[in-house]
């Protein structure tokens, strides 16, 4: 599926950096690493104007991110078409594949997330594929 861009006149070229106009929304998505068995994060980051999000970047949990507003499947569905270029992966083990449970969470794999995985969350093992859109449910760890 192709991502087609399309470009529109602006009367002030400088309109984006006005000062006050936000440009970009982000979201933080809560998951766990299947190696270490720790919490962490990913930001989500879109342009205004679009509606498909992108992997920015990943952290630590901390715990005084416990009462964190996380983004959940019971709020919205997200879709999620790339990872940026300075998106390491996992903070802990460096895997760069996210795999979403059928019970909701999300957690690292190693390789392309593909094939056989096991969450670490509910302990499921499933069979995991592609995809380009996501429910999210990531509170729930």
């Amino acid at each position: 599926m192709g991502i087609f861009f399309t470009e529109q006149k602006r009367e002030n070229k400088n309109e984006d950096l006005q000062i006050g106009k936000r440009t970009k929304v982000s979201k933080l998505l809560l998951c766990k690493c299947s190696t270490m068995n720790k919490k962490f994060c990913i930001r989500l980051d879109r342009k205004i104007d679009e509606t498909n999000w992108h992997m920015a970047y990943s952290f630590p949990f901390h715990s005084t991110m416990e009462n964190e507003d996380f983004t959940s499947s019971s709020k919205e569905s997200i879709v999620i078409i790339d990872r940026l270029p300075e998106f390491s992966g996992c903070p802990f083990c460096k895997n760069t594949a996210m795999c979403f449970c059928a019970c909701g969470s999300v957690f690292c794999a190693k390789g392309d997330g593909t094939g056989i995985q096991t969450c670490p969350i509910c302990g499921l093992t499933d069979t995991y594929k592609s995809s380009s859109k996501f429910d999210v449910k990531s509170g729930a760890h």
